[in-house]
């Protein structure tokens, strides 16, 4: 006899989890709307679509297939799912890859602004950035 786990609160775990891998999962024939509004109808908010394109600067973009798009601005598409489903913890696995200067700018105030409002950010990173160091654990010569 043992204890078997709960399903019902191990759906609860994942749903409060966003787990961003390195390369975006993206659909590349949609458009930057249609995909942000997959999203949103799965457990997101519709509302914040239009937050989320201002944001990350993706507007005047926003009826443009994915595939068009140079790998930096296919990135911000891929932070902007963590506007339009919001979870209570993120994990993600270089999230600042292909950014530019100012989409760099964008994820590490989203990151720093989602940390300030006591949510949970688990980031792996190998590119420096201006993320509070007080909240960082660096990890160096592991290998």
């Amino acid at each position: 006899m043992g204890i078997s786990p709960s399903p019902t609160r191990n759906r609860a775990a994942i749903t409060d989890l966003h787990y961003l891998p390195q390369q975006p999962l993206i659909v590349p024939r949609w458009t930057v709307h249609k995909q942000l509004r997959y999203w949103a109808k799965r457990g997101g908010e519709p509302l914040v679509i239009d937050a989320a394109l201002q944001y990350f600067d993706l507007k005047a973009v926003e009826n443009q297939t994915i595939r068009h798009l140079s790998s930096g601005m296919q990135q911000r598409v891929w932070l902007a799912k963590l506007m339009v489903q919001p979870r209570a913890i993120w994990l993600l696995d270089r999230p600042l890859t292909g950014l530019d200067a100012e989409g760099l700018g964008m994820a590490e105030r989203l990151i720093a602004t989602r940390c300030q409002q006591n949510g949970i950010v688990l980031m792996v990173e190998e590119r420096q950035n201006r993320l509070n160091p007080h909240h960082t654990l660096v990890m160096e010569d592991f290998f």
